[in-house]
């Protein structure tokens, strides 16, 4: 549409003034057109994808189809700068204003002033003013009989009472009447510590008063029972026993300890994050760890070069203390050259420990890398107990020779 601005003439002159032709009155006492930009005529404009183009300044804004639809730009080859439209919602529709979508070529996007969406109004409008390609969102504020200025004394508000005052401020203190400073009357006032004041004509007497850090100097008496807060060098030398008597949470007993070098007698060190036991004694063996403790007991049962033959008691001895097995193992200084037939038995008391026997396999010298593993049915060994070593079978070669049998474990 062609833009003409309200008031105007609606039917314009295009012939240049050439300083005596007559203007008709047909042309000059036309009726002035009410439509276009700052026009009072309002128009209905359909969404159209997404946006409208706008024809006049009041917009009804309709679905494009149903009754629910999104705006979110205006077509402004029809407006110029600073131009101002009113949106309003058509008749049933709900038109959803989108605040600061991303425009095309030739579109605008709105801004809001909540920068959020806006839900159109049949009968109250959204007023926009178009800046650069732009519409942003007029709020109006509206100053009222009854508003607070920030340029106004506090002389424009009614009468207050210092109770109504209290009730508008959250950092107030005490309570009752306003104070100012000219001989104010204060009722039981707690004064802090003031820079300066003058008690000439005070009476009364000072009774639990609350003073804030007095320097008392050396009072002739007095009772600290309720103070706290007292340092400890305001203290005479005390005991450790006198000390004790003043905490309510110590363990222990004795003398008071300092962290270089104390002395502590049967402490329960709980479980230190670090510490260093080299010239600790009596350490018992129940305090370490099984891998601190376990240690090894082996046994040779013949010589190193002599076969080793299939024999019940081959080797007895008796355990030195009481023992729990954690591994047993057997070793060859000649290992089997044919099939792994090589079995070895250990008894306590002339029972089997073992629900497994200790095997050694074809070429191996040791029981650790046998197929079949020995595995232990027995592992507390008494004090004392008779142990015998049972060599049950032996490989068809007859070479196995230096045979040591190995209990690991430890002490109980």
């Amino acid at each position: 549409m062609a833009r003409v601005a309200k008031g105007k003439h609606s039917t314009t002159v295009v012939v240049a003034d050439d300083g005596s032709s007559p203007v008709g009155t047909d042309e000059w006492n036309a009726a002035p057109l009410d439509t276009g930009m700052e026009g009072n005529t309002e128009s209905t404009i359909t969404i159209t994808s997404g946006e409208i183009t706008v024809t006049d300044t009041v917009t009804i804004v309709a679905a494009e189809s149903g009754t629910a639809d999104d705006l979110d730009f205006v077509t402004y080859a029809n407006t110029n700068a600073n131009d101002r439209i009113w949106l309003y919602a058509d008749a049933g529709d709900t038109i959803t204003l989108r605040h600061n979508q991303s425009p095309g070529a030739g579109e605008g996007a709105f801004i809001t002033a909540s920068a959020g969406s806006i839900t159109l109004s049949e009968t109250v409008g959204v007023l926009f003013i178009r800046r650069g390609t732009t519409f942003y969102q007029v709020t109006e504020v509206t100053v009222g009989a009854g508003d607070a200025l920030v340029a106004n004394p506090l002389s424009q508000f009614a009468a207050t009472t210092s109770a109504q005052l209290a009730g508008v401020l959250s950092d107030e203190t005490g309570s009752g009447a306003a104070v100012f400073a000219t001989s104010p009357t204060l009722v039981t006032p707690a004064l802090g510590t003031p820079s300066a004041l003058v008690l000439t004509n005070a009476t009364g007497t000072l009774t639990s008063p609350t003073l804030v850090t007095p320097v008392l100097g050396t009072p002739s008496s007095g009772t600290l029972t309720s103070c706290t807060g007292l340092p400890i060098t305001g203290i005479t030398s005390s005991t450790s026993a006198e000390i004790a008597t003043l905490c309510s949470d110590e363990t222990g007993s004795g003398l008071l300890v300092f962290g270089t070098s104390p002395t502590l007698i049967t402490p329960v060190l709980g479980t230190p994050s670090s510490g260093t036991l080299t010239n600790c004694t009596g350490l018992p063996l129940a305090g370490l760890t099984t891998a601190a403790k376990t240690e090894a007991i082996g046994i040779a049962c013949g010589d190193e070069t002599t076969v080793t033959a299939v024999a019940t008691g081959v080797t007895e001895f008796q355990m030195p203390y009481a023992f729990t097995l954690t591994e047993v193992r057997a070793t060859l200084t000649t290992a089997p050259t044919t099939d792994a037939g090589f079995t070895v038995d250990i008894n306590e008391g002339g029972t089997t420990i073992l629900s497994t026997k200790i095997t050694i396999d074809a070429t191996e010298k040791t029981s650790t890398s046998a197929a079949t593993p020995a595995v232990i049915s027995d592992s507390s060994l008494a004090d004392g107990a008779v142990i015998t070593i049972d060599v049950d079978a032996a490989s068809t070669g007859a070479t196995e020779a230096g045979l040591k049998i190995w209990l690991i474990g430890y002490q109980t």
